[in-house]
């Protein structure tokens, strides 16, 4: 059988403003304390490609650093409640929408190009 899955995504650790993309490109610069760094790792196994993202931080995170992440956990938790079979994608986002601004976390242009989605 050939693979159902395309290959995984590159392996990478970056922060900065390429972390602000879903999938970033990492530069050369140099990671230090303070640092919102986004990690990414991907594995292909038995036809099967999967990837894992996670914030870290070298040191404590700062206040605002720690709500910022704790924000996108409550929000990724949210989403996975509302996917259902028979939900449209779009009510997915503009749930996501909603509760991001329910609690404070900034819309982005990608959320006001996909509210236009009919």
């Amino acid at each position: 059988m050939e693979d159902a899955e395309y290959e995984d995504h590159p392996q990478y650790v970056l922060a900065g403003k390429n972390s602000n993309h879903a999938i970033g490109r990492p530069t050369y610069a140099k990671l230090g304390r303070s640092n919102l760094i986004q990690l990414n790792i991907g594995a292909h196994v038995s036809e099967y490609s999967s990837n894992i993202g996670r914030p870290a931080s070298i040191g404590p995170m700062i206040p605002d650093m720690k709500k910022l992440v704790q924000a996108g956990l409550d929000m990724h938790l949210k989403t996975m409640d509302w996917m259902k079979a028979g939900i449209k994608a779009k009510n997915v986002v503009k749930n996501s929408y909603e509760y991001g601004n329910k609690i404070g976390v900034k819309k982005t242009s990608f959320m006001d190009s996909v509210m236009d989605w009919e």
